[in-house]
């Protein structure tokens, strides 16, 4: 597999990958795990969105 690759890779490199299960995944991170995890997504998607703006005019 892909993911279980590239997550092996990233380790030897000193990388720890922690990818959000899918919703029909058993083994799930918790509620408020999650919850950090998409306010982070949602101000580092915000900052990439202000910086390509600011970059491409």
């Amino acid at each position: 597999m892909f993911g279980v690759k590239l997550s092996e890779n990233l380790k030897k490199q000193g990388i720890c990958l922690m990818a959000l299960k899918r919703s029909s995944s058993k083994n799930n991170w918790s509620k408020s795990f999650r919850q950090l995890i998409f306010r982070f997504r949602r101000r580092i998607e915000t900052d990439f969105s202000q910086l390509s703006r600011q970059l491409n005019t």
